[in-house]
């Protein structure tokens, strides 16, 4: 039975809304990540892989976030599998800016990320390493950063599982955590008033270039100094606009510069959508961006 009218109900709780959805008041509601587990095993949950991306973003400007050292051993010293498994209960590692099914080599059919490769894994040896240099360069043996982050609750739990993993894995940091509201934040990392900022991003458009040329990142075009990644993310959208193959070698060498090499931005996990959808809603469809809902084919088993 196609549909004749969607009646859209505005519920602000999670928690208020799976319970409509359980008294069958609801045929649809999306679940915030604190409560995808206490409601993964509910009839009607679903959850989809979609191109949002966490990341943290460095102050370069500070002497001791400035070290490329210091970004490559935080980069790489948090175990990503157990964030997305016991702190966020959805999504995935990420190894690279640029997330898995979202872009793809129109001569080819490959996935961007598969041809890319991992970037910056979590490899405890090699953050001990850098670690250990970061140290020597700086003439320091105790070392204090902050992170910062927005004052939501899966900003604040991933915050804090940054602290942990990077206090307990990089000997004599410590790690201070403050939260506060999205635009103050926002505000903060304009001013340039932070030494780590941990942020999401979606895309605008679906071609790696766009978490190369921005991906959330700040004062990217100001601070990252590197002349070869504007080199070649200029021969992708001109010289190479039309050659796949080509354009996509000179996206994958930019990316290895910006993470491999100067790991200017750190990826932390690539992000999923949860939700409840009654059994009798049919060809319920969800964007690639998983942030708008589509009704148009949608129906109702009778």
């Amino acid at each position: 039975m196609a549909l004749k009218k969607v009646n859209v109900q505005v519920v602000k709780d999670t928690s208020t809304a799976a319970k409509l959805f359980q008294t069958n008041k609801l045929d649809y509601t999306a679940l915030s990540n604190e409560y995808i587990h206490q409601y993964k095993s509910t009839k009607g949950y679903h959850t989809r892989a979609i191109p949002l991306i966490g990341y943290m973003s460095f102050n370069t400007q500070r002497e001791t976030t400035g070290n490329v050292h210091v970004r490559k051993a935080l980069a790489q010293a948090f175990n990503k599998e157990l964030l997305v498994k016991k702190v966020l209960y959805a999504g995935q590692p990420l190894n690279g800016i640029v997330p898995q099914d979202f872009a793809f080599n129109a001569s080819t059919g490959h996935d961007y990320r598969k041809d890319a490769g991992d970037m910056l894994t979590y490899n405890l040896k090699n953050a001990k390493k850098e670690w250990a240099e970061a140290k020597k360069e700086l003439g320091k043996d105790q070392i204090t950063i902050e992170i910062l982050t927005s004052d939501t609750s899966e900003s604040k739990r991933v915050g804090e599982y940054l602290q942990s993993q990077l206090e307990e894995n990089l000997a004599g940091l410590t790690v201070k955590v403050r939260s506060i509201p999205l635009k103050s934040r926002l505000n903060s990392t304009t001013n340039y008033d932070f030494d780590v900022v941990y942020g999401t991003w979606q895309p605008d458009f679906a071609d790696p270039i766009n978490f190369l040329s921005d991906g959330g990142q700040y004062h990217f075009d100001d601070d990252y100094k590197n002349q070869e990644f504007w080199d070649l993310l200029n021969q992708a959208s001109t010289t190479y606009a039309t050659d796949n193959n080509k354009r996509w070698d000179a996206l994958i060498k930019s990316e290895k510069l910006l993470l491999k090499d100067d790991a200017f931005t750190a990826p932390v996990y690539q992000g999923a959508m949860a939700y409840l959808l009654n059994d009798r809603v049919k060809d319920f469809q969800i964007s690639p961006y998983g942030t708008v809902v589509f009704y148009r084919n949608t129906k109702l088993a009778e």
